[in-house]
């Protein structure tokens, strides 16, 4: 005499996957985006390795910077050289945003 067969679930891991969206060091809103700029950086290439730039900007607070990074970095990366910047005070490093970026936002910066 046979058994019955056990029924056995499927289990279903979630991939994870990488964040878009970044809480702001200066506002705590998550409302963080990393963009980066088509084309390629114009200025010099150190040790020879090409750069890009990305777009860091909050849509709460309007803290908004441009930082030159390389171009293996992902939004990730950005993301946390940013914070360390900021959270050192360092942000002279990087370039604020001007008032004639394409968003036509105010951009208001940080102290």
């Amino acid at each position: 005499m046979g058994r019955r067969r056990k029924k056995y679930k499927k289990v279903v891991r979630r991939r994870r996957r990488i964040p878009t969206v970044f809480q702001c060091p200066a506002c705590g809103s998550r409302n963080l985006t990393i963009k980066f700029e088509r084309g390629s950086y114009s200025g010099e290439e150190v040790g020879g390795t090409p750069k890009k730039v990305a777009v860091i900007r909050c849509g709460n607070c309007g803290l908004c910077y441009r930082m030159v990074v390389p171009s293996i970095y992902e939004a990730v990366d950005v993301y946390n050289k940013f914070v360390d910047l900021y959270m050192e005070n360092k942000m002279e490093q990087l370039e604020p945003c001007t008032s004639s970026d394409k968003s036509g936002e105010e951009v208001v910066e940080s102290e």
